[in-house]
């Protein structure tokens, strides 16, 4: 939220905001509810190796999205 906020406009920034805590918090929900149906049917182990390898790839991409010193 803290880096979204200065882009929103100053009249509609508390709308913004809510939208992308829903966001978040909906994202979660759906991330647990994966976990939970992928750990039913393919074991905790699968679920971890699954999710591990989904939060690797997401750091990567954030990496290369977000570059220290580079100009947004």
């Amino acid at each position: 939220m803290a880096h979204i906020a200065p882009l929103l406009p100053q009249t509609s920034r508390t709308t913004g905001l809510a939208v992308v805590q829903t966001a978040q918090t909906l994202a979660r929900a759906l991330g647990a509810l994966a976990f939970g149906a992928l750990a039913a049917h393919g074991g905790p182990g699968t679920a971890f190796a699954v999710f591990g390898c989904t939060t690797a790839a997401a750091v990567a991409a954030a990496r290369l999205i977000h570059r220290p010193g580079k100009e947004a």
